[in-house]
């Protein structure tokens, strides 16, 4: 499994050794990581191993040529989205390089190359990767947001909803634990659920001191970057449940090894505004049906009065 960086990673796969030194001083001198192989078989050994940015990738190497590489890149699922420009010798066919990107390469590169080209080459690539991998992620929070607002607007009780919420906060998201407070005008608690992941059973903790902490800055955050709510857990996030910007609770999960991302944030977010309005729209039924209830007794009093 790759390791945080903060420089992108290149993997120069070349069986000339001076070929692939002169890259990785052209790569290091832009800032880049660069990890260099020689033969077909390390450089997918690399890949698989270290995830990196983008692969430059010869066509003619030993062990595996490029061709053979690159389709193993594209067949297993943690590199088949790694950029990969294939480098060709001048002699290549077209139909050679034709075959080459039928097989998934972004692009190509001509030997001898100009060290402005290439680095203008790779930072489109990675670039263009980075904008379809956001565009996914948006793409799949936006379809979990569309299910959890059809299941929540199944539901008019608010019980019934409460489970749901945490159900589906766990079902979309890594983590141990998920906790939902409802509270009052004036911060007091007027409800608490929670769900472990894979049983039913609810966590114990000291909820005033949980509510406390959060009420003093009721905005979304995720630690270990902010102060933990929970301190047991090494991470976690947690979100206010607002309406019309009046504070209604809070939603959070809390993992013991699953660090979360922005776009964890994001997702939980998007519940916590569904689970908002879901909320709102449960406790008008709730009200309308009292009021219903209580006109239907009103009436039969009246009647029998008459």
């Amino acid at each position: 499994m790759a390791e945080k960086r903060i420089a992108p990673l290149v993997l120069v796969a070349d069986d000339e050794i001076h070929t692939t030194h002169m890259l990785e001083l052209i790569f290091e001198r832009e800032g880049y990581q660069v990890k260099a192989a020689n033969d077909g078989v390390a450089a997918l050994e690399y890949a698989q191993h270290l995830l990196p940015d983008l692969i430059l990738l010869d066509i003619q190497m030993p062990g595996m040529n490029g061709f053979d590489v690159l389709r193993a890149l594209r067949e297993n699922h943690l590199t088949a989205n790694i950029p990969t420009i294939l480098i060709t010798a001048k002699a290549m066919k077209p139909s050679d390089i034709a075959h080459g990107l039928n097989l998934g390469a972004d692009d190509y590169l001509s030997k001898p190359f100009a060290p402005l080209e290439l680095i203008a080459r790779v930072e489109s690539k990675m670039k263009a990767r980075q904008l379809e991998d956001m565009l996914q992620r948006q793409n799949l929070t936006l379809e979990a947001l569309l299910r959890v607002g059809e299941a929540l607007n199944q539901s008019l009780e608010v019980n019934d909803l409460l489970e749901l919420i945490l159900l589906l906060t766990l079902d979309l998201l890594p983590g141990d634990v998920a906790a939902l407070y409802r509270f009052a005008e004036n911060g007091d608690l007027i409800t608490y659920r929670s769900q472990n992941a894979g049983n039913s059973s609810e966590y114990q903790h000291g909820t005033k001191a949980v509510i406390k902490r959060f009420l003093k800055n009721p905005t979304a955050l995720t630690w270990p970057d902010d102060k933990p709510l929970l301190p047991e857990f090494p991470y976690g996030m947690a979100v206010p449940l607002e309406h019309s910007n009046n504070l209604q609770g809070m939603l959070m999960i809390a993992a013991h090894t699953q660090e979360y991302d922005p776009d964890h944030l994001r997702l939980l977010k998007g519940i916590g505004k569904q689970a908002s309005l879901a909320l709102r729209n449960a406790e008008l039924y709730e009200i309308l049906a009292d009021h219903a209830e209580h006109l239907e007794e009103t009436v039969a009093a009246r009647t029998a009065e008459l």
